[in-house]
């Protein structure tokens, strides 16, 4: 457990502790979290094999809970957490919500995501196997908005794939927050939360930059081979205005052609010297979308002080010489 005056946060693997030993460290991340926070109820069943490894992230009013379940479960949403609003993202696996009436039952797939107020009388059931994250938030800033309705769909809308990658940063680096920056971060997940129930980010919000910024960086590195990245594309991806994305950018002093073009030239330098499957610089060239490898080579020497010959040249010479094996002779 980790807390700066920002943030909390707590983990725990059931699988590493005994049944015997789980209500204490249940009761710990309880009274780490507050009453704010307080987990469901889980039939016996549940509790009886309960393997799940889990990381939370906590504000006063804002929480990030990954978990990652190896057996199945089932809860049923005690009082004291009726009302809440939670918002549910599977990255992978399957969620059911159960409900007295069939027409309240939900199923959330893999990378689908459902946003509701917990219903007392509601169960939860998810099998082995199963990666989600639940973001509790605050019924004060989404209640107005939300009333009693539940939003649902893909993680690859514009509004999602922003505050997803928003809270994965929570998760990841929340420990890391300073009280200002813990602020910032919450205040930027309640906007992209609203955006989601909305279903349009509010271009207007600058605290929303560094998250249009961090999710336009993880969109462009999973197409860098793709020859139509660009600013436009990433622009419509994230349904802004290129104007819109270059001037987040530019907040970092940073371009979104720079960005790509190095991201492209450190994945070249990669398979410059890659064992597993030599390529040519050609076919290197080719393979980062650099219009031919005297293109690659000028870039390459202007960002790295050499050129992808040299660079080879230099890499082979600081390997360290491969030790003979003597053979006893018998």
């Amino acid at each position: 457990m980790l807390s700066n005056p920002g943030t909390t946060t707590y983990s725990l693997d059931t699988r590493a502790i005994g049944a015997a030993d789980l209500p204490a460290f249940l009761s710990e991340w309880q009274d780490r979290m507050g009453p704010a926070f307080r987990l469901p109820s889980y039939e016996p069943a549940t509790m009886a094999d309960f393997r799940v490894r889990f990381r939370t992230v906590a504000m006063p009013d804002v929480l990030v809970h990954r978990q990652e379940s190896y057996s199945r479960l089932r809860t049923a949403d005690g009082p004291d957490a009726a009302g809440a609003i939670v918002l549910y993202i599977l990255h992978n696996g399957e969620m059911v919500f159960d409900a007295p009436h069939a027409r309240d039952r939900h199923t959330v797939p893999s990378n689908g995501f459902l946003l509701r107020r917990l219903m007392r009388s509601s169960g939860v059931t998810s099998g082995p196997q199963v990666l989600g994250t639940a973001i509790t938030l605050p019924e004060s800033d989404l209640g107005p908005l939300l009333g009693d309705r539940k939003i649902s769909g893909s993680l690859d809308t514009a509004e999602m794939l922003l505050l997803n990658a928003h809270a994965d940063m929570i998760w990841r680096h929340g420990a890391e927050l300073s009280p200002v920056g813990a602020q910032a971060a919450r205040d930027a997940l309640v906007e992209l939360a609203k955006a989601v129930v909305r279903g349009a980010v509010d271009h207007t919000e600058t605290q929303l930059a560094p998250a249009l910024v961090r999710t336009a960086k993880s969109l462009a590195d999973r197409r860098l081979t793709d020859p139509r990245l660009s600013a436009t594309t990433l622009a419509h991806a994230l349904n802004v205005s290129v104007r819109t994305l270059q001037r987040a950018f530019a907040a970092d002093d940073e371009s979104v052609a720079a960005y790509i073009r190095t991201r492209r030239l450190e994945e070249a330098r990669r398979d410059l010297t890659n064992p597993a499957g030599r390529l040519t610089i050609t076919e290197i060239a080719a393979r980062w979308q650099f219009a031919d490898s005297g293109h690659l080579s000028r870039a390459f020497r202007q960002h790295y002080g050499q050129t992808p010959t040299e660079y080879i040249r230099a890499s082979r010479i600081s390997e360290p010489p491969v030790a003979e094996v003597q053979v006893p002779v018998r």
